[in-house]
């Protein structure tokens, strides 16, 4: 398993705790025509959601993953 997948579960975790708070403030005041069930989100379901983002973006998208950080160390010289 490559890192790229960590490194989106990461990001994931790290964008879901600013986007919770964000949203039940905000969305009280600005999205009240939502249902209250969208307009107070529990945080685990914003990082599931980010997570089933990432895993998404990762297996539509492994061109634009983390892994082209990976280095090739076979023409390494030193």
């Amino acid at each position: 398993m490559k890192h790229g997948y960590f490194m989106g579960i990461f990001g994931a975790i790290f964008w879901s705790v600013p986007f919770y708070f964000i949203w039940n403030l905000l969305a009280p005041t600005y999205a009240y025509w939502l249902p209250m069930v969208y307009q107070h989100l529990p945080f685990w379901h914003c990082m599931g959601l980010f997570v089933l983002i990432a895993i998404l973006r990762g297996l539509l998208f492994p061109w634009r993953s983390f892994n082209r950080w990976n280095f090739n160390y076979k023409n390494w010289h030193h």
